[in-house]
Order: C-alpha cells, then structure tokens, then sequence
C-alpha cells in the first residue's frame, strides 16, 4: 500500500484548508483507488484543545481510506499564558537541536511516518511567505520542519497548488527568509503553484525551471468527491456573503468594510428582493481566524428592520456542505478565499474581497478579476463601485453562469493533469 504523508495540515475549523487536503487525497484516490494510506502532519500540538477532532469531518468523507493525524512536535496552545510562550520558545529549540544531531527516534510517529512514506506532500496554501523579523523566519521554520527533516532521510517530497510569496529582499532577515524558502523549493522534485502571481514571483526568486508548475487550486476538485450529506434549504432567492477579520490600515477600516457591506445587501434586497445569507466560512483554530466573532459584530450592527432579510448560519460544516449551502445562492461576495472557490464550484457569479492579492489573483483564472476588490477598499467611497459589480452579475446571471462553468471544466482539468502529481506518479509507479 502506498504511503502519502501530508504536512501543513491545519483544522476542520478552516473549511478552504480541510479543503485542500480532501482534494489531494481525492485526487490520490481517482489514481490509487483505496490502496493508499494518509499520514496528516498538524500544525497543531497534542496538548492543543483543537486537536483531537481536528480532522473528522475529512475522515468522514474519506470513511474507506486509512487516515492518521501526527502531532506537530511544537508546542501552540493559543491561550495567551506566559508559561505556554516559554513552552513554545523551549519547543522551538528543542526541535531545532533534534534537526542538527538528527534524533528523531525519540520523537516518535511523526518522524517515522516522515521515514517510512513513499512521498512527501506540502499541501496547498498561503504559508510560505516573508512576515518581516523574527517571527517570519519561525513561522518558515515551522512549516519547512517536516521537508528539512524529509530532505535529511532522502525522502521525496513536493510543494503542491501554493501560494508563495512575497518575500522581501531589503533586510538582512528578509534575504535570510528568501533564501531559507528557495533552497529548500529548489532541493523538492516539484512545486506547483495555483495562481500567475506566485508564478511569476518564483520565476524572479530563480526557483528550477525544470521545478516550477502552474496549477489551480487543489479546492476545485470538491466537485470530484462523492458525499451523501445533508442538504441545506432556504426559502426565496438570496445571495451570500463571508467576512472575515483583518488587520487593518486604518482604525476606522473594520467598521467602513462591514458598514459597508451592510449597504450593499440593503441595496441588494431593496431592488432585487434578494434575502443575505451570512456564513462565519472558518470557525478557528485561533480567534483571528474565527469568522463567528466578525460575522456576530456584524449582525449587533443591523436594526430590526435590516435584520429580517438577513440569515445567519453559524453551523459547523465541512467544505461539501457549504458548496451545497452556497450552491443555489444568486450571487456570492466572499472576503474568505475558499468562499468564492466554493461558490465558483456551483458556476456561482462571485465578487472576491482580497485580502492577500497573491491568493485572490485566482479569479483571473475566470476571467473574473474585474470582479475583486481590496478589503482596505470595501469603504463609502467604494459603495456604487459595489453596486455596479453586483447589478451586473446578478442581471446577467446565466451568462456569467455558462462562463464561469466553462473555465470551471477547463480549471478542474488543469489540476487533474498537475505536473507534479505526474512526478508522484511515477515515483509511486516505480516501486
């Protein structure tokens, strides 16, 4: 039986990065049937409250197939205590010396299942790229952790549909990032990445030609997984929307997005009797990532009045249950990335709200990109821009439908013909 070890594996609780996961293990079963074992490196600890059920709704879908979850070997609590900080930066140097002398046997099954897997995948995501100062290169070191350890067993391994970058050449710690991130890229038998912008910023960073690939989103390929679940049912035509929280340039910013957004539905109902359904899209596993406190803010936001056409469901769904929840909406306004992919999935005309221009840089694959618009300028000044866009996809809506599903095949296919899930092949076909 072939073994596949997935790094970067976050939570449920992050419905676009469960994902992503779901999709490569999809995409490893239309290859290998059932006849393959999964092993998730969590960036999540043990003693993490998060942990444990981290992964079941993936497990849920994929009941057939042998799935595992490993512990990340440092220690993240989340709960702010100075002694957790101090267990953290002992976790971090205590890791970073098994590195130098390679004792990893003590460690236990997460480097075995490093030792004993036939390959060695970096899921998809936005991990890799330059934060500034110290924590950047922590943060880099934590997430290369499993491919430095793979590199130094002779393991093959792959950074599959990324989003890298951008790294920043200005600092002494910037260079060290950069370069930190691109020897390891260039020692890996592949990487694909899901959008032109990481492309072209890898192409500059000098990273293997004969390495660097083009893909999608591995999230697309959710249309491909079989699921019986439950079905979701609104009454009346509605659209939906994500929000999420974001650091802010201004202090006004939050308010001006969410205010903002608040006209937008109100003008939506007003002249087109189309209900909002607002969906908390990922629910963790830390506060900032907590769509619920930001989607809870907005609705203390609406009066009486507003508030009877506006629907909230803060249930905790997996990624083919909100497909299906998003899939008979009228249009969706997603600040959550995999929102818009969701939606994207239904042939749903979408507007993307950006909060990372690498990532959002998806809708061009659509031709959509005319569509998206930075959270820092979701403001008052930006509102009949706003409306513009949503009048236009909602009063030409199959159009936009029959478009959308026409790259989706196109994109689905792109995916499935990955250059280096090729490359996995044939090193899986060789044994």
């Amino acid at each position: 039986m072939n073994k596949l070890v997935i790094t970067n594996g976050w939570s449920d609780l992050n419905a676009g990065d469960s994902a992503i996961i779901m999709s490569i293990i999809k995409r490893f079963e239309l290859e290998y049937g059932n006849q393959f074992s999964v092993k998730i490196l969590s960036e999540l600890n043990e003693k993490n409250s998060f942990y444990i059920n981290s992964i079941d709704k993936i497990k849920e879908v994929f009941p057939h197939i042998e799935i595992e979850l490993l512990s990340s070997p440092f220690y993240k609590v989340y709960d702010g205590k100075k002694t957790s900080k101090l267990k953290e930066i002992v976790s971090l140097f205590r890791n970073l010396l098994c590195l130098i002398f390679l004792r990893f046997s003590k460690k236990g099954d997460y480097y075995s299942a490093i030792s004993e897997a036939d390959v060695v995948v970096s899921k998809g995501g936005h991990f890799l790229h330059d934060r500034r100062g110290l924590k950047s290169i922590v943060h880099l070191f934590k997430c290369l952790y499993p491919i430095i350890i793979a590199k130094k067993l002779g393991k093959n391994y792959y950074f599959m549909a990324q989003s890298i970058g951008p790294f920043f050449n200005n600092t002494i710690l910037s260079k060290i990032n950069r370069n930190f991130v691109k020897y390891y890229l260039n020692q890996s038998q592949g990487v694909s990445v899901r959008e032109e912008v990481s492309f072209d910023a890898m192409k500059e960073m000098n990273i293997n030609d004969e390495l660097l690939h083009k893909t999608s989103d591995y999230g697309f390929l959710v249309n491909k997984i079989e699921y019986n679940q439950r079905l979701y049912k609104i009454s009346g035509k509605y659209i939906v929307i994500t929000l999420r929280q974001h650091k802010f340039k201004n202090s006004e910013g939050e308010y001006n997005y969410l205010n903002t957004i608040k006209a937008l539905s109100n003008f939506i109902f007003e002249n087109y009797g189309f209900k909002t359904l607002v969906v908390p899209h990922v629910k963790g596993p830390n506060d900032f990532e907590n769509d619920d406190i930001i989607t809870r803010k907005f609705q203390r936001m609406l009066t009486y009045d507003e508030s009877k056409y506006f629907i909230f469901n803060y249930d905790y769904l997996h990624a083919k249950e909100l497909v299906d929840l998003y899939s008979n909406s009228e249009i969706l306004i997603g600040t959550r990335f995999h929102s818009v992919i969701f939606g994207l999935c239904s042939s749903i005309p979408s507007i993307a709200i950006s909060y990372s221009g690498f990532k959002a840089n998806i809708m061009k694959q659509f031709d959509m990109d005319k569509f998206m618009i930075n959270i820092e300028e979701v403001n008052s000044d930006n509102l009949e821009k706003l409306k513009y866009q949503v009048s236009t996809l909602i009063e030409n809506n199959v159009t936009y439908r029959k478009k959308i599903q026409e790259r989706l095949n196109v994109v689905i296919d792109f995916i499935i013909d990955d250059p280096v899930f090729k490359s996995i092949k044939k090193v899986i076909d060789k044994r």
